[in-house]
């Protein structure tokens, strides 16, 4: 009797083992998910800032010739002023629009 209960606890234990070692692979798993992931979105953080910085650049020039433009002059420099900003903000626009719609067939493939 006693042999039986010591190997019916022992394919217990073995099976409750089974079922721990199974499980740890998924969360590492995630885990270089969630690593890869991660180096995506700083890679694309940082492509923004940049280009943040050439367009404030641009607008700073801008601006500049604006501040410094005489009579009809100064007309035209805020007129190239405003247009920037608009062309600017449209980009903004399309380019939140892409990265959603990357961001969510990422996700729709990622339930398959």
């Amino acid at each position: 009797m006693k042999v039986k209960s010591t190997v019916a606890i022992g394919i217990v234990i073995a099976l409750c083992s089974f079922g721990v070692f199974a499980q740890d692979k998924e969360p590492q798993k995630m885990g270089g998910m969630m690593k890869e992931h991660g180096a995506k979105m700083a890679e694309m953080h940082q492509n923004m800032e940049a280009a943040w910085k050439e367009q404030d650049a641009e607008l700073d020039k801008l601006v500049s010739q604006m501040n410094s433009a005489q009579g009809e002059q100064k007309m035209s420099a805020m007129a190239a002023v405003v247009s920037k900003l608009v062309e600017l903000r449209k980009k903004d626009h399309e380019d939140m629009a892409a990265m959603h719609k990357k961001m969510q067939s990422e996700m729709e493939s990622r339930k398959k």
